[in-house]
């Protein structure tokens, strides 16, 4: 059996969407990762994952990264030597995953290469073509990231068992909804979520509002109006997930949650999506409501153009609670009528 280490070194939502890939590999090999210890919660739920390994990166939004984090991340992977690995896989294709790849120095260092027109090519820095071995070019026409989770886990197996997300409609009325943003591109005014628990929450089947610890005391003060219709839950990222295996309709940001409930195989999903191209970060069940046709710099990928405007983060503004509303409607009907 071959020996496989992925290097997963980036963001929660990256680690989730490279489960995928790693339920489509075969039996074929034995799989490793190379993570961040903060995403363990997420790999430990992959059965087929035989060890996880840890370290800091100098690559995505949590960087944790000196001069100290440094010399251990080279030490981890001069000991992954050891291991003899036949593959390890960069499955972004940025120059620093390539780096990592060659000092683990396996039979077969591999990348991907995004087609030149591809959005992702926005998001990395390519390069260090020499460290990598073999490249996997992926197609013009395959812009969603999962499907490119697919494409990898094919190229790397003619065999891969492919795990495929079904489109169910399912509603007993447990919703929930993470309303938390990290970049104002991505935020939607606590008054639209308000709207949404107004029309759905009951005392019996209360709204689920899923957010960190620290985030608790904000989103009390901000839903107190509606305190009898939500229950928060800000535990950690094990109760989050374990949470997510009970709700039916999930309503979140361009963000981790919306990727995690699609692990999860929450049966419907509503993204709201600001600044960035749905077609590549949406999961395949995904329903998708956004407003980026009211923005003429949009997709700017988080990046804003329109600070100091009049319509100042319109991308996600403009996304109307009554849209979202008539879409959970619309699932009820659908279900009732099955």
């Amino acid at each position: 059996m071959k020996k496989i280490l992925i290097i997963s070194a980036r963001n929660f939502g990256d680690s989730v969407i490279i489960s995928k890939l790693i339920q489509n590999l075969t039996n074929n090999y034995q799989i490793d990762i190379l993570t961040r210890k903060e995403f363990i919660p997420i790999f430990k739920r992959i059965d087929n994952i035989a060890n996880i390994y840890t370290a800091n990166f100098p690559m995505g939004t949590m960087k944790n990264f000196n001069f100290i984090e440094g010399l251990k991340l080279l030490k981890q992977c001069i000991q992954l030597r050891d291991k003899h690995y036949d593959l390890v896989l960069n499955n972004v294709g940025d120059f620093r995953e390539n780096f990592l790849g060659w000092l683990i120095h396996p039979k077969e260092n591999i990348s991907i290469k995004w087609h030149y027109s591809h959005p992702f090519n926005k998001l990395i820095h390519t390069g260090l073509h020499w460290t990598v071995n073999r490249y996997i070019k992926i197609p013009k026409d395959i812009l969603n990231i999962y499907d490119v989770q697919k494409f990898i886990a094919n190229s790397l197996s003619e065999n891969c068992n492919q795990v495929t997300s079904k489109k169910e409609i399912h509603l007993r009325n447990k919703i929930a909804i993470h309303p938390m943003a990290s970049q104002k591109t991505k935020f939607w005014q606590y008054k639209n979520w308000i709207e949404i628990v107004r029309e759905f929450g009951v005392d019996e089947n209360k709204i689920i509002i899923f957010c960190a610890p620290n985030e608790a005391e904000e989103l009390k003060k901000e839903f107190s109006k509606v305190e009898d219709k939500i229950e928060i839950i800000a535990k950690n990222i094990d109760y989050f997930f374990e949470t997510l295996k009970k709700v039916d309709l999930f309503i979140g940001l361009d963000s981790f949650s919306i990727h995690a409930a699609y692990m999860m195989n929450v049966p419907n999903i509503i993204m709201l999506n600001g600044a960035n191209d749905s077609r590549v970060w949406a999961p395949p069940n995904a329903i998708i409501m956004e407003g980026g046709k009211n923005c003429e710099y949009f997709p700017c990928y988080n990046k804003p153009k329109c600070l100091g405007k009049d319509f100042e983060y319109i991308c996600i503004r403009s996304i109307q609670p009554i849209e979202v509303i008539n879409k959970i409607k619309e699932i009820k009907h659908a279900t009732n009528n099955q």
